[in-house]
């Protein structure tokens, strides 16, 4: 995207990369999330097999509990995406920052590039590419040889795309009602309800962006992608949360 086209995106890019990176916010966040993953992972993995060996029930397997730890970690990320960026344009507008920096020659699709760009690039390695490193390390050594890494790639491709999506969600949200409470509650709904609505509405499956989140498990363990339709619902709905953000954008009064 050429800076001649969004004039002043690449010191806004700059601003918002090192929001992340010229702070100690990006390896707290990592440490953080790192540690969350994987005990979750050894919860599944490691601890309730052993506790289910001593009750006499069947053990899942390792690929069974992979499977259950994926859906589970696409939510988390999500949670964490959303938590981390929810004042990214509100605590600057409520601060007067935003009018100050729109007073400057930048244009407000420009402002929207850069803090997806910059705050999805903080995520992404915080939430995703590091966590998922431990995730490889504990399935392979349940398992006892190296996991797929082919496998594990297109899982950590899924999540990634989760926490993009709440990115621009959070973004589409912040600029259509400058709220808080909607801004967390309208995603928190999704990725706690999509569930629900799926066991109450099975089509609803296939057009819910959340249910990407329930792809991941056969993509980590069999590499297949069970469904398309909302790996195409997330994408779409990315693009039109961004879309909305700069709409909106647009029409604020700063």
């Amino acid at each position: 995207m050429s800076t001649s086209v969004l004039p002043g995106l690449g010191n806004q890019a700059r601003r918002e990369a090192g929001s992340w990176w010229s702070t100690r916010r990006w390896w707290t966040q990592a440490i953080l999330w790192t540690v969350l993953t994987n005990a979750l992972l050894a919860l599944v993995l490691w601890i309730v097999p052993r506790l289910e060996s001593l009750t006499g029930t069947v053990e899942a397997s390792v690929e069974e509990s992979a499977v259950q730890f994926a859906g589970m970690a696409g939510m988390l990320a999500s949670v964490g995406a959303v938590v981390l960026c929810q004042g990214v344009l509100i605590d600057e507008r409520r601060a007067g920052v935003l009018e100050w920096t729109m007073s400057k020659p930048v244009t407000r699709e420009a402002l929207l590039a850069a803090k997806f760009v910059g705050q999805a690039g903080g995520l992404l390695v915080s939430l995703v590419l590091l966590p998922w490193v431990g995730v490889l390390v504990q399935l392979t050594l349940a398992r006892g040889a190296v996991w797929p890494v082919e496998r594990w790639a297109g899982a950590v491709a899924m999540v990634a795309l989760l926490v993009l999506f709440h990115v621009a969600l959070v973004l589409a949200l912040s600029a259509l009602t400058w709220s808080r409470a909607v801004v967390v509650a309208v995603p928190l709904a999704g990725i706690v309800g999509t569930d629900l609505l799926v066991a109450t509405v099975p089509g609803a499956f296939g057009v819910l962006p959340w249910s990407v989140a329930r792809l991941t498990g056969p993509v980590l363990t069999d590499g297949v992608l069970a469904a398309p339709g909302p790996v195409i619902s997330v994408v779409l709905s990315l693009i039109a949360s961004l879309a909305v953000a700069a709409w909106c954008l647009r029409r604020t009064e700063l």
